[in-house]
């Protein structure tokens, strides 16, 4: 049976399966956001390292960047030509972290 606790990045979930008896029935299929939520969100209320064992490697993705179609920029070294020249960091807005 599978039991989908969507929500906070992933910490919804995490949460539950941390607090699962550790026999082996409950298991998590998470991604890069499940180490970065404890430090990003307080109420996530897990640890990654102490609460959990990686058991196997399922998959690895690529990254894909990004921009609005009215940026005029075609490839990497033109958006860091761009960016380059703000005063202020640019924003970014990764698809699985929302603080």
């Amino acid at each position: 049976m599978v039991g989908n606790r969507p929500g906070a990045s992933g910490a919804i979930g995490s949460r539950a399966v941390a607090r699962a008896a550790p026999d082996g029935r409950t298991l998590l299929m998470q991604a890069n956001t499940f180490v970065m939520a404890p430090p990003m969100f307080a109420r996530a209320s897990y640890d990654p390292v102490a609460q959990f064992t990686p058991f196997i490697h399922l998959t690895n993705s690529g990254m894909v960047l990004a921009a609005n179609p009215d940026v005029p920029v075609g490839s990497l070294p033109e958006f860091v030509a761009i960016t380059s020249g703000y005063q202020e960091v640019a924003g970014y807005a990764p698809e699985d972290v929302r603080p």
